[in-house]
């Protein structure tokens, strides 16, 4: 569901090692250029991309932003749902090489390649 003012796009990017990480963007919805892109980079534990308040904060002010599931971490109907073989795999390191491709990912979107990337990191 798109917030007010937000384009919603599901993305899944492939990393390093062959893992999938299942992301959201939220553009604002806009055909003004977007110049601006806020990635909220998980803190310590399960996350997932369901982050009310930001996305609907950073559209209206016309910024993307861009939030994924950490490793082994998913969304169900109403709660995460964190599967114990995937999630070992979530370390510093292998956050750093996401995040990495993560940013590759993105800046090969069309409408995010000339975005100046903002970093927004919760621990």
């Amino acid at each position: 569901m798109d917030l007010k003012g937000t384009k919603t796009e599901m993305l899944t990017i492939n990393s390093f090692d062959g893992y999938n990480i299942k992301g959201k963007l939220n553009l604002p919805d806009t055909d003004d250029k977007i110049s601006k892109l806020v990635i909220h980079i998980n803190g310590a534990g399960p996350n997932t991309y369901n982050v009310d308040f930001f996305p609907d904060y950073y559209a209206s002010n016309g910024i993307a932003f861009f939030s994924y599931n950490t490793r082994g971490v998913d969304v169900s109907t109403s709660e995460k749902v964190i599967n114990d073989d995937e999630y070992i795999t979530y370390k510093p390191s292998t956050s750093v090489e996401d995040i990495f491709h993560i940013i590759k990912a993105l800046k090969g979107i069309e409408h995010l390649k000339n975005c100046f990337v903002f970093f927004k990191w919760l621990e």
